[in-house]
């Protein structure tokens, strides 16, 4: 589901939803265990690392950051051996702001002599061009692709804290139990918000710790088979250039949807928030890493400066503190 954080909220404030009483018992034990003390009014900025990995290669690895107060954004990612940048408001939903690209050149450089030849060898390797605005047509497609990066894959971290978002449905979808774990299921639908509000998800809280360990969804329009889309739509979103998302495989129709069933694991606290770094897909084949994480009460506004100069990545923060 991609859908913004209340605090940025673009949504209809009219949008009539639901919210189960009991549903509501568990998410409120669930916030109070992940931000205790009202700990996102807390979150002023927030860096993270968004990686895809498919039988243990990562597929695609994009930088976030992210003034929460503001609405300023700001996207990295490599593309054909140069730099992407894309910085622009969330609030304008991806119709403003600005694209640069930073290209590879070619270039040689020696290696170590061979035994065979006695002389030095020569390689290509990439040399950095400076940074440039990119093409108008290309920007407004990338500044695009960016706004939905910033949708889904905050959701993706964020997720436990925007169940009681405007226009979410929340609805109490029994008690089950997993290898002696009891879980109160919670349902979460959508009215009118968000770029696919046709999603349908389900966590799984676990009674004990008041943490999700498992999450299923079924996509707007039925999912694909679990171990494709998330592969699919990483690619096509990495090169930032607006492509249409791939087709639903035929596997899976609205007549025939397939959940796609994720563990969560790899809780941490960051500041004053906690959050599960790694979810993946129950064959194991594929996994979303969330890594580099950086929960800052307020967010420097030259992060978001145009790159006039080469810009050096954020220094990883310090280990969180693992509590599952």
């Amino acid at each position: 589901m991609l859908i913004l954080l209340g605090l940025l909220a673009q949504r209809s404030a009219g949008a009539a939803t639901h919210q189960d009483p009991k549903a509501l018992a568990v998410v409120e034990a669930l916030e109070k265990t992940v931000a205790p003390d009202n700990g996102w009014s807390k979150v002023g900025g927030l860096r993270f690392t968004f990686s895809v990995i498919e039988n243990g290669m990562p597929k695609n690895v994009v930088h976030h950051s992210w003034n929460v107060s503001s609405g300023q954004y700001r996207v990295d990612w490599t593309q054909d051996g140069g730099q992407r940048m894309a910085i622009l408001n969330v609030g304008a939903k991806g119709k403003q702001g600005e694209a640069y690209m930073r290209l590879g050149t070619a270039a040689t450089e020696s290696v170590a002599q061979t035994a065979e030849e006695g002389k030095a060898a020569k390689k290509p390797r990439a040399a950095m061009a400076e940074w440039s605005r990119t093409p108008p047509v290309l920007e407004r497609q990338i500044l695009a692709a960016s706004y939905s990066r910033f949708l889904n894959e905050t959701y993706w971290l964020l997720m436990p804290l925007k169940m009681r978002d405007p226009g979410v449905n929340l609805d109490y979808d029994g008690e089950k139990k997993i290898d002696r774990q009891t879980y109160d299921v919670l349902k979460l639908t959508f009215e009118n918000v968000g770029l696919t509000p046709g999603d349908t998800y389900w966590a799984y809280v676990n009674r004990e710790t008041h943490l999700i360990d498992r999450w299923e969804y079924i996509l707007e329009g039925g999912a694909p088979r679990p171990d494709d889309r998330a592969v699919e739509k990483e690619n096509q979103l990495s090169d930032g250039e607006g492509k249409t998302e791939p087709a639903a495989s035929k596997s899976a129709s609205p007549a025939n949807p397939v959940r796609s069933v994720w563990i969560w694991k790899d809780w941490q606290s960051y500041g004053p928030v906690k959050l599960a770094t790694t979810k993946t897909i129950s064959n194991g084949s594929l996994s979303i890493v969330l890594k580099n994480i950086d929960v800052l009460s307020s967010m420097p506004e030259a992060e978001f400066q145009p790159p006039t100069k080469p810009i050096v990545p954020h220094v990883k923060p310090a280990a969180a503190t693992k509590t599952k």
